[in-house]
């Protein structure tokens, strides 16, 4: 039975590690892999990730390896890191996050379905929230690196689609970034760590993640834009004309705009989120219309994401949608 562990914190090591090497977990795009969460090093109440950032909650144990949304995780492959023996397995726990309807009790299954592999010199891998059915893999048996052990899903303790990697070493935590981090080794470059050359290409530090974007003939919701199945704006005789965005993994300091501009340059809709007291894990921003009597105005419609930190721009997005009148045909 996988079980997540309580909070171990770090061991931290004065001599190099006898080191295992790890590829990616998971098939990450060329544009880099989606993180969620970093290993927990603040051992108080608070929270910091190995670069002293804040991609991270208070006493989380692993890296969060996730898809942008649940529409795309049945299609992201989850692969052992290192060559090793299959110690534990589970697969049968129902494929729903803490805030669906029926979610399942999941008392001491936190983990959700997953996999414990033990490599040489004392190393163990744990990988959770499987999808259900989707592990491919037993107990006993000896798998090399890159071999497929299941799909990402929403089991156990979760509520986005994403892999819960944790690395052990004679049972305590490590952090794959900075195995050897001590207070104050703040580096937000891309770290070695124990990722093998291939990895680390794909695993340079970012914050403020721009996760999700596109336009909806319906007003949003968050969980319409998490589930990618946000209705697509068809044509011009759809109710609504919205453009949205999904940021994660936002410091404080940070704001940002959407604006939502006609064909002509006319803004027709700007929202905006307010500098931020405390870090955020997830923020969704909508810009968007009804439906004129007289019908939208045909052309390129353009939205405009501006995302600031400490009133400096961090990185602007501009995508469109063409749209054709229909009420004057």
């Amino acid at each position: 039975m996988i079980r997540l562990q309580t909070m171990v914190f770090l061991a931290l090591f004065s001599t190099p590690l006898a080191a295992v090497e790890l590829a990616l977990p998971v098939e990450c795009p060329d544009s880099g892999c989606l993180i969620q969460n970093y290993v927990d090093h603040d051992p108080t109440g608070g929270h910091m990730d190995y670069a002293c950032g804040a991609v991270a909650y208070d006493g989380h144990e692993g890296t969060d390896f996730r898809v942008a949304t649940r529409s795309e995780a049945a299609q992201a492959r989850v692969l052992a890191a290192a060559s090793g023996v299959v110690r534990a397995v589970r697969n049968d726990v129902p494929d729903l996050g803490l805030r669906d309807d029926n979610a399942p009790d999941i008392a001491n299954r936190e983990c959700g379905n997953g996999v414990v592999i033990d490599h040489a010199e004392g190393w163990s891998t744990q990988y959770c929230h499987l999808a259900r059915g989707s592990v491919t893999v037993r107990p006993g048996l000896r798998i090399a690196a890159g071999t497929e052990i299941g799909r990402i899903g929403m089991s156990g303790k979760t509520e986005f689609p994403h892999v819960h990697f944790a690395v052990r070493r004679n049972g305590r935590i490590v952090d794959p970034f900075r195995p050897d981090w001590t207070p104050g080794a703040c580096n937000a470059g891309v770290e070695r760590g124990l990722w093998n050359a291939t990895a680390q290409q794909r695993l340079g530090y970012r914050d403020a993640i721009l996760l999700a974007e596109g336009f909806a003939g319906a007003v949003p919701t968050a969980r319409s834009i998490e589930a990618g199945t946000t209705p697509g704006f068809t044509d011009g005789r759809s109710d609504v004309l919205a453009a949205f965005v999904s940021i994660m993994s936002l410091r404080a300091g940070d704001s940002a705009e959407l604006r939502l501009e006609a064909p002509s340059g006319r803004r027709l809709a700007t929202t905006r989120m307010a500098e931020l007291e405390r870090p955020r894990a997830l923020h969704n921003l909508i810009a968007g219309i009804r439906r004129p009597r007289d019908g939208y105005e045909s052309g390129e419609h353009v939205a405009i994401l501006v995302v600031m930190r400490r009133g400096n721009i961090l990185f602007e997005k501009r995508f469109s949608k063409h749209v054709q009148n229909v009420m004057q045909r």
